[in-house]
């Protein structure tokens, strides 16, 4: 199995692929475009190296759609979650600023004190509360407190439309619920679908045409397996650790020291992996003659 991401860094662009069963970093390159080509002659070298994978992760890029199945015929391309499902909330939260803008104003009171002495003026902030309130859209159910719970329940007071958008939501998250098979998500998914009441919202129907079929079946290439990642989450933290490697060094912007900082922090990570403490306390006896570390490259680790 590999995740393979994509790091952009200034006007350069850093492909890391790495392996979440392992936990290790398989690969990687600085390509100073992102492109075909690039992609292209990246899985070329993990595929020299002798690596076959059965699934390989990544994200909505169109730039793997072919280019795996060019190099490995019988591989299974699963689409990251996190990013299908950040595109419909999206979507979702663009139909909540829509509702959020057709609630009524609160009435602009004259100027002036009131006709009662010590009478206070009550001022209409509902759509205030719902404009702080609008993530509740598309939060978890399983994850709102008791204080969202109260919250949400005056918001769908306010316009029922609004929990519309939430069975939109909670309907878009069963469809990836783990122990589920295929054909019960493929069915969910009709079943969203042909819902009549997310028809006529412009910004559910884009957030459906995401779900197109093709999409669909590599969204769900995870349910065939127990220990299968649906997120390339595992590459994306070894971005997180090198951006903040980045972050304090502003010097770090030439490919010759970035390569170089690569190399020592994919080093650096492979010394504290379980399989390198194993192979160091081996006895002499059964070691090798090197007694060093697999060497990194420029594109391999």
């Amino acid at each position: 199995m590999l995740c393979i991401d994509e790091v952009h860094e200034g006007v350069r662009h850093i492909l890391f692929a790495t392996d979440p069963l392992l936990d290790a970093t398989i690969a990687w390159d600085v390509v100073e475009r992102c492109d075909q080509a690039a992609i292209d002659a990246f899985l070329d070298d993990i595929r020299a190296m002798g690596f076959s994978p059965r699934v390989v992760v990544t994200d909505g890029s169109p730039l793997y759609k072919r280019a795996l199945l060019e190099r490995w015929s019988e591989v299974e391309h699963q689409l990251c979650i996190f990013h299908v499902l950040a595109n419909i909330n999206r979507d979702v939260l663009a139909a909540a600023r829509a509702i959020l803008k057709e609630l009524p104003r609160p009435r602009k009171h004259p100027r002036g004190r009131p006709k009662k002495r010590g009478r206070k003026r009550k001022k209409d902030d509902r759509r205030k509360f719902v404009a702080d309130r609008l993530h509740l859209v598309v939060k978890r159910r399983d994850r709102f407190s008791e204080d969202d719970e109260a919250d949400w329940t005056r918001i769908v007071g306010i316009d029922a439309r609004f929990d519309t958008l939430k069975r939109f939501v909670d309907a878009v998250h069963g469809l990836f619920e783990r122990g589920i098979s295929k054909r019960t998500a493929r069915l969910r998914r009709t079943l969203l679908l042909r819902n009549e009441a997310y028809a006529g919202n412009a910004h559910l129907e884009r957030a459906m045409r995401r779900l197109a079929l093709e999409k669909f079946e590599k969204m769900i290439v995870f349910m065939r397996y127990t220990n299968l990642d649906r997120t390339n989450n595992h590459v994306e933290r070894g971005n997180r650790s090198f951006r903040m490697l980045q972050k304090t060094r502003y010097r770090r912007r030439r490919r010759r020291t970035i390569c170089l900082v690569l190399e020592l922090h994919v080093l650096r990570r492979w010394r504290k992996h379980p399989l390198y403490a194993a192979r160091a306390k081996r006895p002499k006896r059964l070691r090798r003659r090197s007694q060093s570390p697999p060497s990194t490259s420029r594109r391999a680790a």
